[in-house]
């Protein structure tokens, strides 16, 4: 578990500090979080509207890649939270 203070937001928990002033890597590798989860967000509402309309195969296909967004954003994180660890900004 993380030690590392996180507050809520519209995409979920971020780091306190990751908007201020100060390491580059640390935003950049925030911003890989927020589209990584910004992109599962609109496979899953397109899912959700276009239930019981889509072809099945397009349904899955976007399924498949909703389910890669979110192991996206979860290797974004770990990413974000390991480089807060070592470097401690």
């Amino acid at each position: 578990m993380s030690t590392v203070p996180f507050v809520r937001n519209e995409i979920g928990e971020i780091p306190s500090d990751v908007t201020s002033e100060g390491c580059w890597h640390k935003r950049f590798l925030f911003s890989k979080c927020c589209f990584a989860i910004g992109d599962y967000e609109r496979a899953i509402e397109v899912l959700e509207l276009r239930r019981g309309v889509l072809p099945k195969s397009d349904y899955d296909a976007i399924r498949l890649a909703a389910e890669s967004y979110i192991a996206a954003y979860a290797e974004a994180r770990s990413e974000l939270e390991r480089h807060i660890a070592e470097h401690g900004c």
